[in-house]
């Protein structure tokens, strides 16, 4: 069994009071009530696909008591629930659930090292005790793990590196898996810590890991289109990547499936949804008590502070965006905790072309949203935070906000499809209206950023990119202009153009006062320059 207590010295009580009781929390009021938001989303689908390049959604609406309902938009094919997406990180998730189920039938221990279960392949020698990678850190990404996540991925069908080989850095230099970081010290988030943990089940069980999933989580409920397997995209039935520009992509896939390997549907995920956070008193429970527990306890350590707050606490808690310890991990799923105290539990998802999300309300309330386009966070966005303000309501809380457009997302297509200048307008036009879009002074350069991390896959030049990087930082100096950010982005864009106004745009950053995120930009620009200060 789950030791659970021995998780509360590393986890907010606050934490562990509310995730103790999921399936307490009295119900939300009954589907007339969801209805808005029901018809609200149905209404908005189209404008969300058209905005962001995103050819094909899907979303369930669960509600404890009621059917589950389903809204969908997209043809060739037709997308429903029952349509296959792959779902990026949603994998960690499923794969917590896979490693709880062997938890709980004492085949393996949650505070155990992990060596202990890993023949394969072994930990590389380092400064950090290799004793002190368990389970439980490895599930929560605090086990000071490398490789944050991967991208692209290999072309398929077509040659796919092993595991192994991949943890090995042979596939790619940057995925190679060792100890980085004192073990227990810090939250660092970790697809490699996933892909020692896919081993270790593997090594442990015997089965290859879709096999695994099938026996532990699919089978048991009923979970018929998943897969863990390199064709569950690409049967009919499935969709296609889109890029930026909503152009379908090739599909590309991992040998790391614990961590980011998982076709799904929103049928599906809304019955994993349920099974795990639901109400389970009429029916098996796939956990025990303590794991469920436990699965919505946040035991990683608390982050490093941010000068923004991360995309998922924006959209789940935005009241609590100057708290770092209101968005934390636990053993596969991310809690958000509200100013009142409520929990949002779940796990979003994003490989190249797909975007994704499912979210539980332990109230008796939850979301599953599929896209397959690159610019997918803008739908998911705008559709999770109807749904948390719905929460709200029903729960009598005050409002926090609405649903909001994602401008750097609108921003990354708008360049896709018609260039600079239309990404630089949708900067202006957000900042001239900030409640109707998520925008800040740093929108620009998450758009650039966007930009520059899909040019190779969408087959940009660097000039195209320099273009971009020029016109959405002046759009947002122009928009922000008592931002130190805003400015220095400018004129980091301007010196790495070789423009002659860099120098007097740097004077113009230096002369504001200046974050650390800032003043990093500064120092890059005088490099760019040429200048020693």
């Amino acid at each position: 069994m789950v030791e659970l207590q021995d998780a509360i010295p590393i986890a907010r009580r606050t934490f562990l009071a509310g995730a103790a009781a999921i399936g307490a929390y009295p119900a939300i009021a009954a589907a007339p009530g969801v209805q808005p938001l029901e018809d609200a989303l149905r209404d908005d689908l189209g404008r969300l696909s058209a905005l962001y390049a995103t050819p094909g959604i899907a979303v369930a609406l669960l509600q404890r008591g009621q059917p589950t309902r389903f809204l969908s938009t997209g043809s060739k094919p037709g997308v429903s629930e029952r349509t296959v997406f792959q779902v990026g990180s949603i994998s960690k998730l499923a794969a917590a659930i896979i490693t709880l189920r062997l938890v709980d039938a004492g085949r393996i221990g949650f505070h155990e090292p992990v060596a202990r279960y890993l023949r394969r392949w072994q930990l590389p020698p380092s400064a950090f005790r290799a004793e002190s990678v368990t389970i439980a850190r490895l599930l929560s990404h605090s086990a000071g793990i490398s490789v944050r996540g991967y991208f692209p991925g290999s072309l398929y069908p077509g040659p796919v590196p092993s595991l192994v080989d991949s943890m090995e850095g042979r596939a790619a230099p940057a995925e190679r898996v060792f100890i980085n970081a004192a073990p227990g010290s810090t939250y660092a988030y970790s697809g490699g810590g996933y892909s020692i943990l896919q081993v270790a089940l593997e090594d442990l069980t015997g089965l290859p890991f879709n096999d695994l999933a099938h026996r532990e989580l699919f089978a048991p409920l009923g979970m018929e289109a998943s897969s863990f397997g390199y064709d569950g995209v690409v049967r009919p039935g499935g969709t296609r990547p889109h890029d930026l520009a909503g152009r379908a992509m090739p599909v590309r896939v991992f040998p790391n499936m614990a961590a980011a390997g998982l076709s799904s549907t929103a049928a599906d995920l809304a019955i994993l949804l349920d099974a795990v956070f639901g109400d389970t008193k009429d029916r098996p429970a796939l956990l025990s008590p303590a794991s469920r527990a436990l699965l919505a306890t946040a035991t990683a350590p608390l982050s490093p502070p941010a000068a923004q707050p991360g995309f998922s606490q924006m959209m789940l808690a935005p009241e609590t965006v100057r708290d770092p310890a209101a968005f934390r991990y636990g053993p596969g799923a991310a809690i958000a905790q509200r100013a009142d105290g409520r929990l949002i539990v779940g796990h979003g998802g994003s490989k190249a072309g797909w975007k994704a999300t499912a979210q539980y309300a332990p109230e008796g309330s939850g979301i599953v949203v599929l896209t397959n386009g690159e610019a997918g966070n803008g739908v998911i966005l705008s559709a999770v935070s109807r749904w948390r303000d719905w929460l709200d309501t029903a729960a009598g809380a005050p409002p926090v906000g609405k649903a909001l457009d994602h401008a750097p997302m609108a921003a990354a297509a708008a360049f896709a499809r018609n260039g600079a200048a239309a990404a630089a307008d949708v900067i202006r036009n957000a900042a001239n209206a900030p409640g109707a879009w998520f925008v800040s002074d740093r929108s620009a350069a998450e758009a650039y950023g966007q930009i520059s991390s899909f040019a190779a896959l969408q087959g940009w030049s660097a000039s195209d990119v320099k273009a971009a990087a020029t016109a959405l930082t002046h759009a947002g100096a122009t928009s922000f202009p008592q931002s130190a950010f805003a400015q220095a982005a400018y004129a980091l864009a301007l010196a790495q153009s070789g423009s002659a106004e860099a120098r007097q745009q740097l004077a113009l950053a230096e002369s504001l006062d200046a974050d650390s995120d800032s003043r990093q930009l500064l120092a890059q620009t005088r490099q760019a320059l040429g200048d020693a200060k």
